[in-house]
Parts: structure tokens; C-alpha cells; sequence
């Protein structure tokens, strides 16, 4: 097996997000018509048309500066953003076009390479030797690296239009116009971030957003792909993976096994990649703008994922904290050796991440609570659980969740309804003589139980429904220890 075969093979192991809801309406005769009519529809084509329709108004003199080959793929990069599709090639292949002519000459020359990206939750990447063969490698790039990253950046940027960063601090009209921009943008952005947290893919309202912040989103988002694709190249210059241990991926869709590093050696390879995207991405002051931008963003986010304890987005990386420091100090040397001021060449960075703090300053610790548990706990308030509502809301839940994530949540919400009725067990021997209050306790995780066993044993196709009795039964475990 080459490196594109085993590619091939792992992308048939990650299935599209969107797969729940395909395999959920097979099964729709179990549901009641109008349960599947206004889920299904709303899930997957209501918040993806209006975006669609809105990327169709960017009009292309608003880019009419801009050289025409960049011109078209930014244009088409955005309407695919917008879409809440990737475009016919993939951001990893236009990433691999674009830069393979710097890369592949540091490339051993017997090197078997193939390059792709994988409907996976997690904020990372991953450069996977394939089995059995020497010197064959695919370098993975998770679709959670260019989603979430987006959609923080078009949050930000829906801010930019309306106020500077003074704003705020200026009296009058504009103050107050400022103040509810940015408490809307805090919440979109914190149910988004909340959301990604609890199921992998960052849904939530949309933000409304000009072309020229569409721009600024996209373009930063693409010098962020742009840098994790070269950093796992990186590794594979430096011979790095000759020695190195190998780990299983976390994940529950796919046995495979990424090269372990070190501190220092990922630190090295953040290096090559910036010094690689700047020499092949950046042919003018404001391409070095934003790759600093892109960057830096794609640094900050995967530090709030880590403070909220998402254990996906770290790997074997460094603290993100760390990875930022090192960025702005090559930066640094990149302007000095250039003959470019710093404070302008991180303006646009600088901007972002101001922004971006201050937004976070307006929201509630992450994570809150899970949108799960919150459903749970209304659908099962009541003398009888409310399945009609329960299985109403969950279908839009299921199909904008990563599978892994949410075979966990329905895993974990399982075995913890379980445990408490079997810490309560003692009173089952004389069910009249129990308190009251235990009772209802009881009465309440037997509900829960009720509702997401129902879910689990109607809906879901077995090969899911197995996934989440594994995610049951290790959670008991960990429980009873």
C-alpha cells in the first residue's frame, strides 16, 4: 500500500459531518412527518442557502486592485467558506499546489508523499507514516484546523466595520452602537467556541459581514492553513520521523498512528514553516501582513481550546503560548532583515488578537454547559419524558456534530444516568421506605436514560450506536474506580 492508498483509506474512515443526518433520514419512517419535515430540512440546507446567497452578492470590483488569478481564488475560497462547503479542491490541495515548488526540493528523493485532509474534529494535524512501507508518508490535516479558525476570524472581523478599537472610550451614539456589536459578536463567537468544545464542529448563529471582512477573514484563515500544512512538512525535512515514536490519533474512527516529537523539535518546524510561508506566500509588505495575521490568530485560538481543556488541539505541541512567543520574535527578525517596520508588518495581527481578547472578556468561561446535558435536562423536567421534543432538537445536534465527539457525549450521558441509579440502588430493595427526594432523583436519570437509550437504539445506524455503548462502558469504568 502507497501513501495514497493508505490516504484514501483513512479519508473513508472519517466520514463527513453531514453523514449523521444522511444515515438519521434512512430511518425517518420511525419518525413522526412533521419531526422529520422542519429538522431535517432546517439542519442541513436553511443556515447553509442563506449564507450561499449572501457570498453570490460579493461583487468582484470590490477586489479590483487585487491581481486577477488571486482575485478568483480568493473570491472562490470565500463563497465556499460562506457556503459552508469546501470548494471542488480542498484548502490542503490549493495549500500543496501553491507551495510544493518551495518545498519538495529539502524533500528526500525516494520520498512517497500524499497529502489530504480528514473530516476530523480536531484543531491539529498529523504527519502518518504508512504501514509497512519506508519512507511513505501522509501528511493529515484535520478539517476542525480551517473551520474553527474561520469562523473566530469572521466573528472578529464582523466587529471591524462599525468601530476602531477605540471605540467606546469616545462618547455619544457610536458607544452605544459599539457596545451592542461587540456583545453580540461575544455571544455568537462564545456559542460557536462552546459549541466546537462539546461536539467538534463550531455551529451557532451567523454573523452578518461585509465583503471586505469576508476578505480579511478568509485571507487569514489561508495563511493559517498554509502554516500547519508546512509544519508538518517540516517534520519530514528535518528526518525527524526516522527515529520517532509513534501514537495512535485520538479519535475512535481509525487505528492510525502519528510520529511523537519533542518541544524543541516542533518548535523547529514552526520555524521552517514560517520562514517557507513568508519566502513562497508573501511578495509585498501586506502578504506579510496577514500571514502574520493567520498565524498568530491560528496560535491564539488553539491557546483558548487548551485553557478550556481540549486535549485534541495539543498533541505533541508545545503550549500555544509558547509557539505565539517564538512566532513575534521570528517575525521580528524578519522585518529587521527586511527593512520593515514590526508594528506595522503585526498591525493586522495585533488587531485581531486585541479584538479577540476583548470579546473573550465579554463571554462566559468556556467550556459551558453542554447543549446535550441542557436538552437532557428540560426534555426530562417534566412527569413524562418529552421525546418529541428531545428528538426534534437532537436531529439539528446530530448533524452538526463530529462523530467522535458526539459518540462521546451520548456515551457519557449514558453511563452517568446509569451510575446514579446504581449508586441509589440500595433503596430498590424497599422502594416504599425510600426518601422522596431520592426518588425524584432517581426518577430524573431514569428519564434521561430512557431518552437517550430510545435515541441511541432507534436512530442511529449500528455501527454508531456501537461506538457509543464503548464511550458507555469506559466511562462506567473510570466512574467506579
Amino acid at each position: 500500500m502507497n501513501a495514497q492508498q493508505y490516504l484514501d483509506q483513512l479519508q473513508a474512515a472519517y466520514p463527513r459531518y453531514e453523514y449523521l443526518l444522511e444515515r438519521l433520514l434512512r430511518h425517518q419512517e420511525i419518525l413522526t412527518g412533521a419531526v422529520a419535515a422542519t429538522s431535517s430540512e432546517a439542519a442541513l440546507e436553511g443556515y447553509y442557502r442563506r449564507l450561499a446567497e449572501q457570498a453570490a452578492r460579493v461583487p468582484e470590483e470590490a477586489l479590483a486592485h487585487v491581481p486577477e488569478e488571486v482575485r478568483r481564488d480568493l473570491i472562490a475560497s470565500a463563497t465556499a467558506y460562506l457556503a459552508g462547503k469546501q470548494s471542488a479542491e480542498s484548502w490542503v490541495s490549493r495549500a500543496h499546489a501553491t507551495l510544493w515548488n518551495a518545498v519538495h526540493p529539502m524533500l528526500p528523493p525516494d520520498l512517497d508523499l500524499a497529502v489530504g485532509e480528514l473530516e476530523t474534529a480536531s484543531f491539529n494535524a498529523s504527519a502518518i507514516p504508512t504501514p509497512g512501507r519506508a519512507n511513505s508518508w501522509v501528511v493529515a490535516l484535520n478539517k476542525g484546523v480551517s473551520i474553527l479558525t474561520y469562523e473566530v476570524a469572521r466573528t472578529i472581523a464582523s466587529t471591524f466595520s462599525v468601530v476602531s478599537d477605540r471605540a467606546g472610550h469616545e462618547g455619544g451614539p457610536k458607544d452605544r452602537n459599539a457596545e451592542r456589536l461587540f456583545d453580540e459578536a461575544a455571544r455568537l463567537l462564545h456559542g460557536r467556541l462552546n459549541h466546537y468544545l462539546h461536539f467538534g464542529v463550531p455551529w451557532g448563529d451567523p454573523s452578518e459581514i461585509t465583503e471586505g471582512q469576508l476578505m480579511l477573514a478568509s485571507t487569514a484563515t489561508t495563511m493559517a492553513e498554509r502554516f500547519v500544512y508546512l509544519h508538518e512538512l517540516a517534520h519530514i525535512i528535518l528526518g525527524q520521523h526516522a527515529t520517532a515514536q509513534l501514537q495512535t490519533i485520538p479519535g475512535e474512527w481509525s487505528e492510525a498512528q502519528h510520529i511523537l516529537n519533542t518541544s524543541d523539535e516542533e518548535h523547529v518546524a514552526d520555524a521552517i514553516a514560517w520562514r517557507l510561508l513568508i519566502h513562497q506566500s508573501c511578495k509585498s509588505a501586506g502578504d506579510l501582513q496577514m500571514a502574520y495575521a493567520g498565524v498568530t490568530l491560528f496560535l491564539r485560538v488553539a491557546d483558548i481550546l487548551e485553557r478550556a481543556h481540549d486535549l485534541s488541539v495539543a498533541g505533541t505541541h508545545p503550549p500555544a503560548v509558547e509557539r505565539l512567543i517564538m512566532i513575534e520574535t521570528m517575525a521580528l527578525d524578519t522585518c529587521t532583515k527586511s527593512g520593515l517596520p514590526f508594528n506595522k508588518v503585526s498591525e493586522i495581527g495585533a488587531a485581531l488578537g486585541s479584538r479577540l481578547t476583548g470579546l473573550l472578556g465579554r463571554m462566559p468561561a468556556l467550556p459551558a454547559e453542554s447543549p446535550l446535558e441542557r436538552l437532557l435536562d428540560e426534555a426530562s423536567a417534566g412527569v413524562v419524558p418529552d421525546y418529541v421534543r428531545f428528538q426534534g432538537e437532537m436531529f439539528p445536534l446530530l448533524s452538526h456534530s463530529a462523530p467522535s465527539r458526539l459518540c462521546r457525549a451520548l456515551g457519557k450521558a449514558l453511563a452517568t444516568a446509569e451510575h446514579e441509579l446504581m449508586k441509589l440502588s440500595p433503596h430498590w430493595e424497599a422502594v416504599e421506605k425510600a426518601p422522596r427526594e431520592v426518588m425524584a432523583v432517581a426518577h430524573s436519570h431514569y428519564k434521561k436514560l430512557k431518552l437517550v437509550g430510545g435515541l441511541v437504539a432507534l436512530h442511529l445506524v449500528p455501527e454508531i450506536a456501537r461506538r457509543v455503548e464503548r464511550h458507555r462502558d469506559s466511562y462506567l469504568e473510570e466512574m467506579d474506580e
